[in-house]
């Protein structure tokens, strides 16, 4: 479970209500009314992020279904290098 200072309070009202919409896409799986499948093909959501929603759900309750923001965002893990190759062939072809 995440510790007590990430709890579903201190997160905006889009983060839970968004929560909230995923918990109930995935409800009748955890009722054993329907099974992920079902819900993909009628929800129109891959198969594989509803298994990592009910997954996020069971480990760490509602608050494990808030999205959580990248710390890397708008970082590249590329050597400085290469990213200056890539800039210049990038270049070159607009040319």
């Amino acid at each position: 479970m995440n510790n007590r200072k990430d709890q579903l309070a201190n997160h905006s009202d889009e983060q839970r209500q968004a929560a909230m919409a995923k918990y109930k896409m995935i409800k009748p799986n955890l009722d054993y009314t329907k099974s992920l499948a079902e819900i993909s093909k009628d929800g129109g959501i891959p198969l594989r992020t509803l298994q990592r929603w009910k997954k996020n759900y069971q480990e760490d309750g509602l608050i494990g279904l808030v999205h959580k923001k990248r710390f890397d965002r708008g970082k590249t893990r590329l050597e400085p290098e290469v990213v200056s190759e890539i800039e210049r062939c990038s270049s070159a072809i607009e040319k």
